[in-house]
């Protein structure tokens, strides 16, 4: 009789276990009825950028602002394929483009740290490099053995594009960080070893004078904004040709390359574009310095002609030139509509290459455009 209680005894808890189970999911169902479920917001970049730029800051603003949050909730890739789309809808020029991809670039490390295959392996070219260089940046910045860490970074770069150059990125941070070229430099040249040469270096001395030119311009090279206080920097009222011949051979082309363009920017005009250019023609200085001054000046008043226009307006005094004068300004500024091609912004090169009537002047413009397929950067 004691073994039949028990078993009896067991019978309701069992039926109101299942009742239970029963009833809850009865009233799952309702509730799911009567509250649609949510939709799992998609990633849509082109939606992104519409929303932005909408109130009293620009859409370069909105971007640069919000980078962290994006790349929080859709990764590097989303943050790239988010000023990917700005560039392409000509919401911002390549200028911005390559502040983006720099800030990208340092967030990068940040948020990959020391797995160097995962940083790099993003579309590195576009907008200048600028991601690259915004990585080697933050390596420098991360503090430690930084060198050993380009090296790292660098072999795995060079092991995708054989062709790569590195180490722009790291006189950027030289730069930045120091406030003093010469010692900027000397630390570029400490980036010598067994394996990469003062050849190698060359990218790290141009971009000391690219921060250069940022800061005694008064705007933050890595941000776009300007400097509280006004510039920290200044060279007084020496024209880039002055200031840059009194380094040594292995840095005044590369600081002529870049400090030459101080002053111009987005708002500048094509009268102020050719006013630089006519100072480079200097015949106080050898043929070769003239010319690294009307590459550099013709490369920033071309990028930023661009951001809002299909070619190039070419000042007439250009064709006047000598032979070799010609050929930088041509290099200057067909590399630089090369640049928004490979970012995937159609440019009409055809007419800036058929602007030029001289033969050889022509061919040198074509084949800048040579090796371009459009298919293999969009």
């Amino acid at each position: 009789m004691f073994t039949k209680i028990v078993i009896l005894g067991k019978i309701p808890m069992v039926f109101l276990l299942y009742s239970g189970i029963f009833l809850s999911l009865i009233l799952l169902g309702l509730y799911l009825r009567a509250e649609p479920a949510k939709e799992v917001e998609k990633f849509d970049a082109e939606k992104i950028i519409a929303s932005m730029g909408t109130g009293n800051t620009s859409v370069f603003e909105d971007v640069r602002d919000s980078l962290k949050d994006i790349i929080k909730k859709w990764g590097i890739h989303g943050a790239i394929a988010i000023n990917t789309a700005a560039l392409r809808h000509s919401k911002y020029g390549i200028y911005q483009c390559h502040v983006i991809m720099h800030l990208i670039g340092h967030e990068a490390v940040v948020y990959y740290g020391t797995d160097y295959g995962a940083v790099i392996n993003q579309r590195i070219e576009f907008c200048e490099l600028g991601y690259q260089h915004g990585a080697e940046a933050q390596v420098v910045y991360s503090g430690g053995d930084y060198k050993d860490e380009l090296y790292k970074m660098c072999g795995l770069i060079q092991k995708k594009d054989p062709n790569a150059a590195c180490f722009h990125g790291a006189g950027h941070a030289f730069m930045n960080d120091s406030l003093d070229v010469d010692k900027s430099l000397k630390l570029c040249d400490d980036l010598v070893n067994e394996k990469y040469t003062v050849e190698n270096m060359m990218p790290c001395y141009n971009s000391v004078f690219a921060e250069l030119t940022n800061l005694v311009g008064g705007k933050d090279g890595g941000t776009g904004i300007e400097y509280t206080g006004g510039p920290p920097l200044s060279i007084g009222n020496l024209t880039a040709l002055q200031y840059c011949s009194k380094f040594g051979d292995r840095y005044k082309v590369q600081c002529l390359f870049e400090f030459s363009g101080l002053g111009i920017n987005e708002n500048s005009t094509s009268e102020e574009v050719t006013t630089k250019l006519l100072a480079c023609s200097d015949k106080n200085f050898e043929e070769k310095f003239e010319a690294a001054c009307i590459h550099s000046v013709a490369a920033v008043g071309t990028q930023h002609e661009l951001a809002y226009s299909n070619t190039v307006r070419i000042p007439k005094h250009i064709y006047t030139l000598p032979k070799a004068l010609r050929t930088a300004y041509i290099y200057g500024a067909g590399n630089e509509i090369l640049q928004y091609m490979i970012s995937g912004v159609p440019k009409d090169w055809n007419a800036f290459c058929n602007s030029f009537s001289n033969t050889e002047d022509k061919k040198t413009c074509t084949q800048i455009f040579a090796n371009f397929k459009t298919e293999n950067h969009n």
